[in-house]
């Protein structure tokens, strides 16, 4: 929608594609919640609902633990990555509660270990949020909603290839919030880049921050009329996020092949040194 108006030039200028994409919203509403009816799904299986945050996490470790869940009534898609260590999944609600039955058989089993000093480190313990939604977006469980929402899309005169864009990006893709935040990253100075979070919340700021750590960027949370507010009566900038990027280390390419540059070799001549972490 801000494209829309930022290609028309004015709101009152892109009112008709944005009566349109208000119009597809509401098909892809009613399409998703017609498949899940036809599926089965409910909206909740005790706790569960149809999309599980999963924090401190590797991709690996999501992908082995659902392969453990075993009798599963349909598949459980990463539905969107947030950050390396931080997905979120869609599936029926019970499927889910299985996945959360695997993580903490997976913790109790590393915590024998730890305590057994088996295994150093930190144990693995992910922090577990069920979303309160009423369907699994970004799931192949939506494909059959996605059709039908292009289906009534067309008896309505409404752009069919656009109803389907919209379409598979809410109910079917998975999408790579961190890949995006980073594409964004190298096209642009993240010195110079400001990212203004109207809302609703403050949760795309946080998840913008995270990806954007130690670049420099500033994030603005705007969602607010007192966030408004205390924007307006500002003297300076809003405070930007700190910005590492000087520490990073590169490659250099010398006659005796490709070395790592880092603060500490361009100040000691020597090769870097890696310090290991103790714990007592």
């Amino acid at each position: 929608m801000v494209q829309a108006i930022v290609e028309a030039g004015s709101i009152e200028a892109a009112s008709a594609q944005i009566d349109e994409i208000l119009a597809i919203a509401t098909l892809i509403g009613v399409a998703g919640t017609r498949q899940a009816r036809q599926l089965g799904l409910a909206a909740r299986h005790g706790e569960a609902t149809p999309m599980l945050s999963v924090k401190d996490i590797t991709r690996a470790q999501v992908d082995a633990l659902i392969k453990r869940v075993s009798g599963a009534r349909g598949p459980i898609a990463v539905a969107v990555t947030n950050s390396a260590t931080h997905y979120v999944l869609s599936g029926y609600p019970e499927d889910l509660a299985a996945f959360g039955v695997e993580v903490a058989k997976e913790h109790k089993h590393q915590a024998k270990l730890r305590e057994e000093k088996v295994r150093g480190g930190r144990v693995f313990e992910p922090v577990l949020e069920y979303l309160d939604v009423t369907l699994p977006f970004h799931s192949p469980l939506m494909a059959e909603a996605v059709s039908q929402a292009v289906s009534w899309a067309e008896s309505c005169g409404i752009n069919a290839d656009h109803a389907r864009e919209l379409a598979a990006e809410v109910l079917l893709n998975h999408v790579d919030w961190a890949a995006r935040v980073r594409a964004l990253m190298k096209s642009t100075d993240p010195s110079a880049l400001w990212v203004l979070d109207f809302g609703p919340g403050t949760t795309v700021g946080k998840l913008f921050s995270t990806v954007a750590q130690g670049t420099g960027v500033g994030v603005v949370e705007a969602s607010t009329v007192a966030d408004r507010g205390e924007l307006s009566t500002l003297e300076t900038l809003p405070e930007r996020t700190q910005n590492w990027t000087r520490f990073a280390p590169s490659i250099i390419h010398t006659s005796a092949g490709d070395k790592v540059r880092t603060a500490f070799t361009e100040l000691t001549g020597k090769a870097p040194v890696l310090l290991a972490g103790t714990t007592k």
